[in-house]
């Protein structure tokens, strides 16, 4: 009788066991039952029974994971989650909390923590997210071409601001054979206000070699409100005004416009991401002249933090100098790396 209450006893200690366990799934096929130690870095802590010194494994190669301890999620923005972490929806990291089930982008995660904070401002975890590009180009518009190109980008989000940096090369040979290249750097700075209301300091400078601009540069100051702020769908808009000069190889021209901005960012197919960004340039002082840049992107995951880029770029000016034409189409398709 001793030995069946002991032998019972046992199987229900392992079953208990069993249950309170943290599980992690890495593909379809690949499930690790242990515990969760934290993640950092990019790399998941895990311990699994039987497999001692277990290297870490990449965050973003986790397709979904739960765990019956409380954890601290920290996010992007200075966002933190504590609670149980219920399993994930596409890139969507469900976290159980005491308020309910919140969502947050994993992809915005910066760090897990079996450490929890105390009092009810914990400082947010900051950190430097980004990526890199590499692919080719198509454009009509001046003329036919096909380009080579590279590009990074990288931010620094906090509780109150971010840091934004980008830059794009490409070169290419257009159909008359004459070698030329396209060059783009950006600077953005945002200040979080009152409630959904942002301050914007944006700078871009540009070279384009298809349409003999020698250098554009855009300095803006504007004040943005977000419309839709649920991870991981986003939609912003920016109203301020903006400072531009250019020189082209025949004409240069320097001149106070307006900024009209959108922004949208959604979740598609579960993985996918779908972005459009569409900024106005109109002038104060002739109405009639205005000057347009949208580029729409669809962004596939291939595995962990591998993806495929497309995307189109128009830019267009309703007043452009003598010999460039109002409007030029790129389409690019790239594989990128995020970090």
């Amino acid at each position: 009788m001793r030995t069946r209450v002991l032998t019972l006893a046992a199987m229900l200690l392992l079953t208990a066991t069993a249950l309170l366990a943290d599980e992690v799934r890495i593909d379809k096929n690949t499930l690790l039952s242990g515990t969760i130690l934290g993640m950092s870095g990019g790399k998941l802590q895990f311990a699994s029974p039987g497999l001692e010194g277990m290297p870490a494994i990449p965050w973003l190669l986790v397709t979904d994971i739960r765990s019956g301890q409380n954890l601290a999620v920290y996010a992007e923005g200075g966002k933190v989650l504590v609670g149980t972490l219920a399993g994930m929806d596409g890139v969507l990291l469900r976290v159980q909390t005491a308020g309910g089930v919140q969502v947050v982008d994993m992809a915005q995660v910066i760090r897990i923590s079996t450490e929890l904070p105390r009092g009810e401002n914990p400082a947010p975890v900051v950190a430097w997210r980004g990526g890199l590009q590499f692919g080719f180009g198509y454009s009509t518009g001046q003329t036919q071409r096909t380009d080579y190109l590279i590009g990074a980008d990288a931010r620094r989000s906090g509780a109150a601001s971010e840091l934004s940096l980008g830059a794009q090369y490409e070169e290419g040979e257009t159909d008359n054979l004459r070698d030329t290249a396209r060059a783009r750097g950006t600077i953005g700075f945002n200040r979080q206000q009152a409630g959904r209301l942002f301050v914007s300091l944006d700078n871009s400078f540009e070279h384009d070699g298809i349409r003999d601009l020698d250098l554009r540069g855009n300095y803006a100051l504007s004040l943005g409100y977000r419309l839709i702020d649920r991870s991981p769908n986003r939609w912003q808009v920016q109203l301020g005004a903006n400072y531009s000069h250019e020189k082209y190889a025949t004409a240069s021209k320097q001149e106070m416009t307006a900024r009209l901005e959108s922004r949208m960012e959604w979740l598609v197919f579960k993985r996918s991401r779908l972005s459009l960004t569409v900024v106005a340039f109109p002038s104060v002082e002739q109405l009639d002249q205005v000057r347009v840049t949208s580029d729409l992107s669809l962004s596939f995951p291939l595995t962990g933090a591998v993806e495929l880029t497309l995307s189109a770029n128009d830019e267009y000016d309703s007043d452009p100098p003598a010999g460039i034409v109002r409007n030029n189409l790129r389409t690019r398709t790239a594989l990128g790396y995020r970090f």
